[in-house]
């Protein structure tokens, strides 16, 4: 088959889409991201009543219903060959397009941000069958070292407390009777092993900086704070261990 007549079915295709099995193709490939996004919808809308969500995630609502409309248009222009509605459908996806990139600039953590008010849903849903220890502990170790919550200098024990649904009072037990340590003890030994390893794989950074990123207040805390745990400054444990690498 020439050019000329490559050309001529693919006119031909879009004038008589409904004679050629591969526009049902097409047509059940748009249906299952039609699905896919219904989906995504469902599951953004669940947090629309968090503060912390609910302005991006009517935002990022808004855009996959224009996606959906968008491709719906296309399919329809395409199935009745219609150029003028698939046309319309091209041009919106255009304008959906640059809606979503500067969405994406304004809230670059919030599928991030999603997932982490999914996994807190999950964890209540889980907490209510019973007040579980192995749950608590696992959610908070979970909070430290995925999301790294410890990095906010001015953390709270009821802050904390309230991320696990419980009170401060327990939350307090449960790290003094299973971690053998009380909660600032326990936030801080995040942040002097999260410190020790920037330290010696970023040389170029300042212990002030450091200090500051892996969430203490002042350099006078983070070094009195570092020292107790591992018995050198920062400084004196970065010049160590650069010292002692072959």
């Amino acid at each position: 088959m020439n050019q000329a007549q490559s050309q001529a079915v693919i006119r031909d295709v879009f004038s008589n889409p409904t004679q050629y099995a591969a526009s049902y193709l097409i047509l059940a490939g748009v249906i299952v991201a039609l699905i896919q996004y219904g989906m995504l919808l469902r599951l953004e809308t669940r947090f629309v009543n968090s503060e912390a969500t609910r302005e991006p995630v009517l935002i990022s609502s808004a855009i996959v219903i224009l996606y959906m409309v968008n491709m719906l248009l296309i399919a329809a222009g395409f199935i009745t060959a219609n150029r003028v509605v698939m046309n319309f459908g091209i041009l919106f996806i255009g304008i959906a397009g640059i809606v979503y990139l500067l969405f994406e600039n304004r809230y670059p953590d919030f599928y991030q941000l999603v997932a982490r008010e999914q996994k807190q849903e999950r964890y209540k849903k889980s907490l209510i069958q019973g007040l579980s220890r192995d749950k608590i502990i696992a959610r908070l170790r979970e909070l430290m070292e995925e999301e790294k919550i410890y990095r906010q200098f001015d953390l709270k024990l009821d802050e904390v407390a309230a991320m696990l649904f419980i009170t401060p009072h327990q939350l307090s037990e449960f790290i003094n009777d299973l971690l053998g340590m009380n909660f600032a003890s326990y936030i801080n030994q995040y942040r002097v092993e999260e410190a020790k390893s920037i330290l010696v794989n970023k040389p170029e950074e300042s212990t002030l900086a450091v200090g500051f990123q892996v969430g203490f207040g002042s350099k006078q805390s983070f070094n009195t704070i570092f020292k107790q745990q591992t018995g050198t400054t920062p400084s004196g444990y970065r010049k160590q261990t650069m010292d002692d690498r072959p």
